[in-house]
């Protein structure tokens, strides 16, 4: 497996926090069928799966995952409702031309590298969750 595939789509949880400048985040999950759609509980908020993410997760049976999120991929919004996750700022890391934001939310604390403007610690926000590009993994696959 070359490095760029092995950035982008980790076999395990290991490899997605091993590899690249800031981690991917782990977000505990919650997969289940509804109605013929697959949907993801993060904390209280539900998300309905795009297809190719839904297979993976198929492919590893519904229950318990683990949602693997690149922190550059994920992007904060103003608005702290549906479909974003809601949030409240953490902190606030300036590292020059970007910045590195942890959000405190239902399903743990998330890292997101932006060039954006950055919120200010202690601001409810949404953030916009990539799930065409999540990675998905069983919790027992090594964390």
């Amino acid at each position: 497996m070359r490095r760029r595939e092995l950035y982008e789509r980790p076999e395990t949880p290991f490899a997605a926090t091993f590899i690249g400048p800031v981690p991917m985040n782990l977000l505990d999950a919650a997969a289940f069928e509804e109605k013929g759609d697959l949907y993801l509980r993060i904390g209280e908020e539900r998300f309905v799966l795009p297809p190719g993410t839904a297979r993976e997760v198929r492919r590893l049976g519904t229950g318990r995952i683990l949602l693997g999120l690149r922190p550059e991929c994920m992007r904060i919004s103003g608005d702290p409702g549906p479909p974003a996750l809601r949030g409240i700022v953490a902190s606030v890391e300036n590292l020059g031309r970007e910045r590195l934001v942890s959000v405190e939310t239902g399903g743990g604390i998330l890292t997101v590298l932006t060039d954006e403007e950055a919120p200010k610690e202690g601001d409810v926000v949404g953030l916009a969750l990539p799930l065409e590009t999540a990675s998905v993994f069983r919790p027992e696959d090594g964390e």
